[in-house]
């Protein structure tokens, strides 16, 4: 029996410290992450008075904006002016891909043209001494790695097709592009020309990134008051604090994942002081004799206390290693605008944070163990108080309820998103998935004619490859969340939409997008347009558009060819809007974007890769940067990616925490088995069935368990509210998806308090009845 006892003590310092380094390991690794994105502070002097500035869409009026002239909007020199309200003011422009020519061949590097004052607004160095376009600060990633030392300071680089890059400077290791939603670094910054803070084409706009640092005292509010006030056509502008702009996408399933982890620290906890009170209430024997040796309340406290401080050792730093290795494994899954401050990884602050965590893990042992020899009645070695173990039932019906309701409630909100995340994959695109993609990226340093023509000779390219069926381009990114704002003169009225796409080639045949009325523009027509649905609708009602004329921004006019169903081209989660794509077969455009997606639907029975349209781009272009490649289904999983990922994060907490609950209640069903041996012995002596002796058993925990189900939903219908921005498709109190949630939880619990009670119905009465 000692054997027996010494074994089930051992198992219950080994179960606590494996919960400790489970627990506090997942909890590290969401605090790294949200360390890395949130918390951890902007590599900037003084940047809490850093803000960021942009301009707000939804308050324009089209009319008024197309009598505004360039000579009406501000220069960022006149904001610059503006010291009563700044220290500082800069703005940056990505500028595409440079291609510079070095000896081993062509280097394609992500050039960003910044004001000559950005360093001296982040408190990074002084003002650039430089007004010459050719000159850059470089990168140490560019500088050493990517160029081989070719770009160190003081060298040249020709840049293709004409063109110089000079090194000034290797640009500090400290820095990061103040850019909100940073997804590629940044390899070298340029000289930006002065100009206004809007340039103006027609009907639409485009502007840099503007950072400011406020004078003390200057609030965002007086900002943005002050810079409308400038502004025409009710433009406005939003300014909000950098570190705010710059983890905004992250900042709510940052704090999400923290409580989930919070909860799940608060289960492991809590096991770890139900394992100690059980580890306790065994060791009255031991704990009688060392008292009756001599052995003060000060060093039985003193014994325990060591014992804490070894369980949360051996827990810590097996929690270190588990968040080392999750970490590393996150890094591969995790969706590139969420290293916004930094790559995520076991810094001294995560250390501190383990430690702290580990500690309290280590003192709820101590406490517990306290706790076992003060209402065990381990001063009187063998004699248990009636009012003590109604106070140990007591804790542990509390114990088992609490467990039980933070499993719930994590289980709850990670149903609701795995509901969410069904139905995201369940849309409807309105696209063939299946059709191949390629983005690619303009050069800059070409004129718009020269890259539309450049563009148009790789569609040739890819329309001629064997087993292609069809092939098109859209001067825009696909499925990745940016609008591309229009406007359009319908039967006098001027409207301002946010889904504006230029097209060429058989682009419609090749996403597979269907029409409802009228047909893809034919080959002889110049400029046609094809508009969605929602458009039709909203400014069609029931006549049909076929045919009529529109007026574009550019002042030319065009017929409406067809009406296709509504695409969700811009993100899966986004209702459509109105659309209009402006179909060009012939007429070289003349647009500024740097970007161009190819579209291939090829033959079924052709065995044709991503890697041929790669190769087929190179042959027409050899500079090409292809940015992003894929199926249509591909840019789909990488879209919702920050949608997966927190669905991932909050699943996984669920099921260690579900896991470690059910583990606690048949620990704490199997403690009830050994302190109700004789009792369970006599009971089967005198006639008791199975099934009665079972239900004995494990009714105090099942109760306690539906308890703590009902109060977790309790507090999953509150805590749910925070899911809103991420949910699709779902009310974050969806009463199914909470009830399955629960019916499962109570399953779960009743298997995990069941199996240890089968024990009980095993036991031999005579032989129960000689344990002591």
């Amino acid at each position: 029996m000692r054997l027996t006892l010494r074994s089930h003590r051992s198992g219950l310092v080994a179960g606590a410290v494996a919960v400790i380094v489970v627990g506090v390991g997942l909890a590290a690794v969401v605090f790294a992450l949200a360390d890395a994105y949130v918390w951890r502070p902007l590599p900037y002097a003084n940047s809490d008075r850093l803000v960021s500035i942009a301009f707000d869409m939804s308050q324009r009026t089209p009319g008024a904006w197309n009598d505004v002239t360039q000579a009406d909007i501000p220069s960022l020199s006149s904001w610059q002016a503006r010291t009563d309200l700044f220290e500082g003011v800069a703005a940056f422009d990505d500028r595409g891909w440079t291609r510079v020519q070095l000896s081993g061949g062509i280097l394609p590097i992500r050039a960003i043209a910044a004001s000559d004052n950005l360093l001296q607004v982040l408190g990074l160095g002084p003002r650039w001494a430089s007004s010459d376009p050719a000159d850059a600060w470089v990168s140490n990633r560019t500088a050493r790695t990517l160029s081989g030392g070719q770009l160190a300071p003081g060298r040249s680089a020709p840049v293709v097709p004409d063109g110089t890059l000079r090194v000034r400077a290797i640009l500090p290791d400290s820095f990061l592009l103040p850019e909100p939603n940073r997804t590629q670094p940044v390899d070298a910054l340029t000289i930006l020309p002065p100009g206004p803070v809007m340039t103006k084409d027609g009907a639409s706009t485009s502007w840099p990134d503007i950072v400011a640092r406020l004078r003390p005292g200057v609030t965002p509010n007086v900002v943005e008051a002050a810079l409308s006030a400038t502004l025409p056509a009710r433009e406005r502008v939003s300014v909000v604090p950098l570190a705010a702009a710059m983890t905004a996408r992250v900042r709510s399933l940052a704090s999400g994942a923290l409580l989930a982890s919070a909860l799940v620290l608060v289960v492991c906890w809590a096991n770890v002081f139900g394992m100690a009170l059980t580890h306790g209430l065994y060791r009255r024997a031991e704990i009688a004799t060392r008292t009756a040796l001599g052995a003060t309340s000060g060093r039985i406290a003193g014994l325990f206390m060591r014992e804490g401080l070894r369980v949360a050792a051996f827990g810590g730093a097996g929690a270190l290693v588990v968040a080392w290795l999750a970490l590393a494994a996150a890094r591969l899954v995790l969706p590139p605008q969420f290293a916004t401050l930094g790559t995520p990884s076991v810094t001294t602050r995560v250390v501190f944070a383990v430690l702290v965590a580990a500690g309290v893990g280590g003192a709820c042992w101590s406490l517990a163990l306290l706790l076992a020899w003060r209402f065990a009645g381990m001063r009187q070695a063998r004699t248990t108080p009636r009012g003590d173990a109604r106070a140990i039932r007591i804790a542990r019906f509390a114990l088992v309820m609490g467990e039980v309701a933070i499993a719930c409630t994590l289980l709850a909100n990670a149903a609701l998103l795995g509901r969410s995340y069904l139905n995201l994959l369940d849309i409807d695109l309105g696209m063939d998935e299946r059709a191949q993609t390629l983005t690619v990226a303009l050069d800059a340093d070409l004129p718009a004619a020269r890259r539309d023509l450049e563009a148009r000779r790789v569609l040739t390219a890819l329309q001629r490859v064997p087993g292609v069926q069809a092939a098109g381009l859209s001067y825009r990114g696909l499925l990745d969340g940016r609008n591309s704002w229009g406007t359009a003169d319908i039967d006098g009225r001027v409207i301002l939409f946010p889904d504006f796409t230029v097209v060429a080639g058989d682009y419609f045949d090749a996403m597979g997008l269907q029409f409802v009325a009228g047909g893809p523009p034919q080959r002889h027509d110049t400029v046609t347009v094809v508009i969605n649905e929602t458009m039709a609708r909203q400014y069609f009602g029931q006549r049909s558009p076929i045919g009529d004329v529109i007026g574009l921004h550019d002042g030319t006019t065009a017929a409406i060819a067809g009406v296709v169903r509504d695409v969700r081209s811009t993100a899966l989660t986004r209702t459509p809007t109105p659309a209009l794509f402006r179909a060009e077969r012939d007429t070289p455009s003349e647009t500024q974007v740097l970007t161009v997606t190819y579209v291939v639907r090829p033959d079924p029975r052709a065995s044709l890769s991503l890697g041929t349209w790669e190769r087929v781009v190179h042959g027409v272009d050899p500079m090409a940067v292809v940015l992003d490649s894929g199926t249509i289904g591909d840019r789909i999983g990488r879209s919702i990616r920050d949608r997966t990922f927190p669905s991932l994060v909050v699943g996984l907490f669920a099921l260690a925490c579900v896991t470690v609950t059910s583990l606690s209640v048949a620990g704490v069903v199997a403690y009830a088995v050994v302190r109700r041996t004789r009792e369970i012995a006599i009971r089967r002596a005198l006639g008791a069935t199975g099934a009665s002796v079972t239900r004995l058993v494990v009714r105090e925990v099942v109760t306690a368990g539906a308890c703590g189900i009902a109060a977790g939903l309790l507090v999953s219908l509150w805590l749910s509210q925070g899911l809103v921005s991420v949910l699709y498709g779902i009310s974050p109190t969806d009463p199914l998806t909470l009830l399955v949630a629960a019916a499962n939880l109570l399953a779960i619990v009743l298997v995990a308090a069941t199996r240890p009670a089968l024990r009980a119905v095993r036991i031999e009465p005579a032989a129960a009845l000689r344990v002591e």
